[in-house]
Parts: structure tokens; C-alpha cells; sequence
């Protein structure tokens, strides 16, 4: 259950920092299976670790009781040389209610962009 905080929705969160450096230009892929029987809405987000918060990705999404698997891709601007400068969130003080959060991972895109 999540507690409504809707002018500081970032007070209510669930993150993983990166583990490794990145390099400006990586292409990577958000993913998540998640869903809400209150039908709450949470925001995705990968975004540096610490401020000034850069965000690379920023997706608002009105969960479904049903089980659902999100995707996003995205690029990231500049070079993280240490792990733990980025971060990977979930945003869920938006609503008062329930969320259930399954497998989330960021993973890199090697393929060009078709």
C-alpha cells in the first residue's frame, strides 16, 4: 500500500543504482512488470543518482490490476565514470493505493536503432 504524497511524489519510491560506469550515447532499455488493483499511477524513471537529477527517462503510466510488462528505451547523454551516479526509480506517491513491482531492470541495447 502506498501512502498519496502528490506535491513530493518522490518520497515514496523503489530504486536501483547502476553498478558499473556508462559511456554518453548508451542506448538502454527499461524494464518492469507491474500492476495495481487501485489503479494508482506511478512514474518510471532513470535519472542521475544525486543532483541535479538529469533524467533520461521519465514515463507516467496509470497502473492495471492485471500484470503488465513496461519497456522504454532510452539514450543517455553524458559519461558516468563510477557506479552509483545513475539510478533507475519508481515513482509510486502519486495516488494513495496499492502497487506490486516485479523484475525491474535496466539493460543495454547493443543493436542499432532500427
Amino acid at each position: 500500500t502506498t501512502f498519496a504524497t502528490p506535491d513530493t511524489p518522490y518520497r515514496v519510491f523503489t530504486e536501483a543504482a547502476t553498478t558499473v560506469p556508462v559511456t554518453a550515447g548508451s542506448r538502454f532499455a527499461f524494464v518492469i512488470w507491474a500492476r495495481s488493483p487501485t489503479a494508482s499511477e506511478v512514474r518510471f524513471i532513470f535519472e542521475e543518482y544525486d543532483a541535479p537529477y538529469t533524467r533520461y527517462l521519465a514515463k507516467a503510466v496509470v497502473l492495471t490490476p492485471q500484470w503488465t510488462q513496461y519497456r522504454y528505451e532510452f539514450v543517455v547523454g553524458k559519461t558516468y565514470s563510477a557506479p552509483r551516479q545513475l539510478a533507475a526509480r519508481v515513482l509510486s506517491g502519486m495516488t494513495r493505493g496499492e502497487v506490486e513491482l516485479a523484475a525491474m531492470q535496466v539493460t543495454p541495447i547493443t543493436t542499432a536503432p532500427a
